[in-house]
């Protein structure tokens, strides 16, 4: 497995480091459908609809200089640039990435995308941008900080048990080191622990529903000599255990900052609401968390390199703002408009 053009940087796991840092065990709750699979879909799939034109309906890109503007919005935001080939990898659009990069922080925490700095031509002007974002393994990759907690750099390390020392298709190659402008790190910006490493607990209430419908199904459709396991799914109630599992999977759901429709188990409309709002406003949390970290990772060391000042900036378009959603639900709770009316305006439009 050798590096496409000698570029920094490996994808694959080292599965003792994986292994020891516990990053199985959070992959395989989105590779079991009973487990996290339908929370981490949901939340990065909801960021942005994913839809034709999509960077140019979400994004805009601001500056004083209008050639700048439109060179950097056909190179960044056009879905079918010319210029920038296969920036965002296995992605065909900024939305897509940074979708993909909330699916990757909801699993692990962080993310890590290693990038180089090359010599564009748009139209007849040249410039030095970002080309080919590339996903590297967490399993072997760190951050390098100062005493003061800043970020000074990243490195790829793999350890004497990884492919790299055993597999004779991989260069002999198991540490890079990276700039902090080499890579566009990101982390899970709503709580200081990532979703399937908070809901890792409460996976067995969840995963004992299910065993619960094989073993009642599996007894049912025997008349005799029933295993123990069966004869107890037998005498239990459904309701029970299926409640059980709605609270688990609520608890869940809070962890990953999703909705509770969920079925056997009712919450009154006010909470549904506020539930919603909520949902809402840190979609909006993310998505600005996103363009921020694309601000200072990407356009700031754009505009240095290219002795551009000010920097551009990235900004986000078409979706209602926190302030504009904390309105409609003041007058929800005013009884100024009714439940109805909130889901066609914020749900519905927002």
């Amino acid at each position: 497995m050798y590096r496409p053009n000698k570029k920094k940087g490996y994808w694959f796991d080292d599965e003792f480091q994986s292994f020891i840092k516990g990053f199985y065990s959070y992959k395989s709750t989105y590779r079991d459908a009973r487990k996290l699979s339908i929370e981490i879909d949901r939340v990065s799939n909801n960021l942005f609809a994913e839809r034709r034109r999509a960077d140019r309906r979400y994004f805009l890109v601001e500056h004083t200089n209008p050639v700048l503007v439109n060179d950097l919005t056909d190179y960044f935001l056009e879905d079918y640039s010319r210029h920038r080939g296969k920036l965002y990898g296995q992605y065909f659009s900024l939305t897509g990435f940074f979708s993909g990069i909330m699916h990757h922080l909801l699993v692990y925490g962080d993310c890590f995308s290693a990038l180089d700095w090359e010599k564009k031509t748009i139209e007849d002007r040249n410039y030095i941008l970002p080309s080919d974002f590339r996903y590297l393994s967490n399993s072997s990759m760190s951050v390098l900080r100062s005493s003061k907690g800043i970020i000074n750099g990243y490195k790829q390390r793999y350890s004497f048990f990884s492919r790299v020392r055993h597999d004779s298709t991989i260069e002999k190659v198991n540490e890079f080191n990276f700039r902090k402008d080499e890579i566009f790190y990101t982390i899970y910006p709503l709580d200081k622990e990532h979703p399937v490493k908070k809901s890792l607990g409460l996976l067995k209430p969840i995963l004992k529903f299910w065993d619960y419908m094989l073993e009642e199904a599996e007894a049912n459709a025997q008349t005799a000599d029933h295993r123990l396991d069966l004869e107890i799914a037998r005498f239990q109630r459904y309701s029970e255990q299926k409640r059980s599992y709605a609270l688990a999977r609520a608890k869940v759901r809070k962890n990953f900052h999703y909705l509770l429709d969920l079925d056997n188990l009712t919450i009154t409309e006010y909470y549904d609401i506020y539930w919603v709002t909520r949902y809402k406003k840190e979609l909006n949390q993310v998505r600005e968390y996103f363009v921020e970290e694309f601000n200072n990772q990407i356009l700031v060391p754009f505009a240095k390199k290219n002795k551009i000042s000010p920097a551009p900036q990235l900004k986000l378009q078409g979706f209602m703002t926190n302030d504009e959603i904390d309105i409609y639900f003041e007058n929800y709770k005013n009884k100024t408009i009714n439940s109805k009316e909130f889901i066609e305006e914020v749900v519905n439009k927002g």
